[in-house]
Parts: structure tokens; sequence; C-alpha cells
């Protein structure tokens, strides 16, 4: 089993965090911990938190509560979220398929990955 890890990096106003491997039910509920706690250091209402999910193999119904859970706290405190995934990936047609791809900002991961 591949276990998610991921590192931020920080500059005030903006964070990115680099997600790999697989979000699931073991992995998600930490996620959703991590990433409230980076919201909660960005300054709002300029703040922006960027998920680079263009490592991620594998996300199940509990990474993707993970991920609308964080977009919710996200509105909440005034701080923009970005998800960056590889267009026609398998996480973008999850993401598709679960209906939300509307309700997040999705940045093109191709040149990141």
């Amino acid at each position: 089993m591949d276990l998610s890890t991921w590192k931020s990096e920080r500059d005030g106003k903006r964070a990115i965090v680099h997600v790999t491997g697989e979000i699931d039910l073991e992995t998600g509920p930490r996620l959703r911990e991590f990433l409230t706690s980076e919201l909660n250091q960005l300054s709002a209402p300029s703040g922006e938190l960027v998920l680079d999910l263009t490592a991620v193999t594998f996300c199940d119904s509990s990474g993707l509560q993970a991920l609308i859970a964080t977009l919710r706290r996200a509105r909440l405190l005034g701080v923009r979220l970005v998800l960056r995934v590889i267009p026609d990936s398998r996480f973008a047609r999850f993401l598709a398929l679960a209906g939300v791809s509307e309700l997040f900002e999705l940045e093109d991961g191709t040149a990141q990955a």
C-alpha cells in the first residue's frame, strides 16, 4: 500500500501543498487535518492554497470528503483554493464522475508533473 505524503511551501499569503500517493480511508482524515492547519496559517482574504495533486495515484470517497471539507473551510476563511491536476488524468476523471469538478478551481498541472 502506498501512503500519501504531503509537504508544504509557504510564503505567508500562498501555500503550495504537494500530495503524493493514495488518499483513502487511512490518509484522507490526516490530510484534512493538515490542510486545515495550512488554511489557518494563511492571510485572508488574499490567501491562496494550491493543492498539487498531480502525483496522486488513488483517491476514494474519504479523500473526496477531505477535499470538499477543505474547500468549505477555505471559503469560510476567504482563502482561494486551487487544485492542480493533470487534465484527463485518472484523478481529473474521478472528480468529474463524482460531479464535483465544477466546485473546484482547477489548474493544469502538466508542466509541474
